[in-house]
């Protein structure tokens, strides 16, 4: 970190009046932060705004690009330069440095729609709440749009303990979430360093320390979607398969010290379910032929750490119509691969569901799959 990073940042610790601080981690992304930190420039009362751009280390001209914004909106933007740590390490440097009330993330290929941002600024200074969700859009590279939005009360403070068993709870991501800064820093939060994959920690562990909700039913974060070299490229994926166990083991340890209200603890069980069964169906019906040491020794930990998520994905059916329990086959070892009876049946059902599609199509041309 710069000693002028230090000094800014130090001469305002006592001057709490930025409403919202977004950090963006960056590496390598020349070709896209402008459009990025562009539209993150608002013209109503832009002081309100702090935006920390965190250059991971960069071989490429990011860091002169964020520096050039830096220069022009000096009120506005800070710069951290620092040695390359991943996507974690960024994420914990930009909250050290944090002063805003509010703190969001936004990814250095990623932008969001500058009006509705100004938007979401005003509402976060007029409101007093733990979080604030959003919607977004998935923006594909080819120009297809995927809108997401929530089911929650808009324009309203509600108690995450009334909504959180709401299933537009449990698809909260990174994109939609602005949390209050104080409550992060007060539970130490800190993103594992070194790896990919941690945004999923920022939607797990800061969420069971949250109580009121506000949503704000506009569209403001562009995720896009499709760029090559992204972390979830199926062979980037699978590469990178020992560093998404490890965020896995990560959330296990993750709320050990920390107070968790009765729907906070059954928001983590769920969460910690569905991450885990992703897992166990990527490796035991979507890839049979990977490894599976690594998902042996999480499945080991699981056991240890949390013997009812552990149970539950024991009971997980390899298909709706098909009640054949392949964790539970799998843990006993009496199958290494699908039977052939199991994957028979889901060849026969999704042949009737095909033909049931365009039955049912040839009556309304525009049914959707």
């Amino acid at each position: 970190m710069s000693k002028r990073t230090d000094l800014y940042t130090a001469s305002r610790l006592h001057d709490m009046k930025k409403i919202l601080s977004i950090i963006v981690p960056s590496y390598n992304m020349e070709a896209l932060l402008k459009k990025d930190l562009r539209s993150l420039v608002i013209t109503k009362r832009p002081e309100r705004l702090e935006v920390i751009v965190v250059n991971d280390g960069s071989k490429d001209n990011t860091l002169s690009i964020a520096r050039d914004f830096e220069r022009h909106y000096p009120d506005t933007f800070i710069i951290i330069d620092k040695k390359n740590g991943n996507y974690g390490s960024c994420i914990n440097a930009g909250l050290k440095a944090a002063t805003g009330k509010y703190i969001k993330i936004l990814d250095a290929d990623d932008s969001v729609d500058t009006e509705a941002f100004e938007a979401l600024v005003d509402c976060l200074e007029a409101v007093d709440v733990d979080v604030v969700v959003n919607d977004y859009q998935k923006v594909y590279i080819g120009g297809k749009h995927e809108n997401f939005s929530y089911t929650f009360p808009a324009g309203k403070t509600v108690n995450i303990a009334d909504i959180y068993s709401e299933e537009s709870f449990s698809t909260l991501l990174l994109p939609a979430l602005t949390y209050r800064t104080s409550i992060l820093k007060d539970m130490g939060y800190r993103q594992t360093e070194g790896i990919s994959y941690t945004d999923m920690e920022w939607c797990y562990a800061p969420m069971t320390q949250m109580s009121t909700l506000y949503y704000f039913n506009r569209s403001v974060y562009m995720y896009l979607m499709g760029r090559e070299g992204q972390t979830m490229d199926p062979e980037i994926f699978r590469k990178r398969l020992p560093q998404l166990f490890q965020c896995l083991h990560t959330l296990l340890d993750s709320l050990d010290g920390l107070t968790l209200e009765p729907w906070a603890k059954r928001f983590a069980n769920e969460q910690l379910a569905k991450q885990s069964l992703g897992m166990y169906r990527y490796h035991l019906i979507e890839h049979q032929k990977e490894s599976r040491e690594l998902l042996a020794k999480f499945d080991a930990a699981l056991k240890i750490k949390n013997p009812t998520i552990h149970a539950f994905c024991g009971a997980d059916d390899y298909r709706k119509k098909i009640p054949y329990k392949y964790v539970d086959e799998w843990r006993s070892g009496r199958h290494k691969y699908t039977p052939l009876s199991v994957r028979t049946k889901e060849i026969i059902f999704d042949l009737l569901g095909t033909v049931h599609y365009y039955i049912l199509k040839t009556f309304n041309p525009d049914l959707k799959r």
